[in-house]
């Protein structure tokens, strides 16, 4: 039996819920700094190019790009001992120095932290682990040589499914 099938699928629920999110999907795949006046015409391609289900370091010599990427904490279900369930799901979002700049007021890693925000924060689903609340946040630099920063963002499961 495999106890981890119901995390996997939280994986990919998340995954599709940022897909279905246009201006988080203009925002990441546009390096533009007025990236929402731009379409997105395959955003499954973002999927592992900018949207990983795990943690990710961008290469030194990939091209500047945008990211989200997630860790997860588990722990096993309450109410059936063969399944595990995430307790958190920490998202880190951040962009090449030279995209941080948009025409909209804040910084690209902040408008995709609103974005992530607008779809997890009190969220609650059959298939993911309940409602879901902020726990905690800090600006990072996310490689040695500065070149990618953002922030992680962390989202604690407060009722359980």
């Amino acid at each position: 039996m495999n106890h981890f099938k119901t995390t996997a699928n939280n994986k990919w629920n998340f995954i599709n819920s940022f897909l279905e999110n246009e201006n988080l999907v203009k925002c990441l795949a546009n390096n533009e700094t007025n990236f929402l006046d731009y379409e997105v015409e395959d955003k499954e391609s973002l999927i592992y190019d900018r949207i990983h289900p795990t943690k990710y370091v961008p290469g030194v010599n990939e091209s500047a790009k945008s990211f989200i990427c997630m860790s997860f904490q588990y722990s096993s279900s309450k109410a059936s001992a063969v399944y595990y369930r995430v307790t958190s799901v920490t998202f880190y979002i951040f962009c090449h120095r030279s995209l941080m700049k948009t025409d909209y007021g804040v910084t690209r890693a902040d408008y995709m932290l609103s974005c992530v925000d607008d779809i997890i924060h009190n969220s609650k689903s059959e298939e993911w682990m309940g409602r879901m609340l902020f726990e905690a946040g800090n600006d990072e630099i996310l490689d040695a040589n500065g070149e990618y920063v953002g922030l992680w963002a962390r989202y604690k499961a407060v009722e359980m499914t």
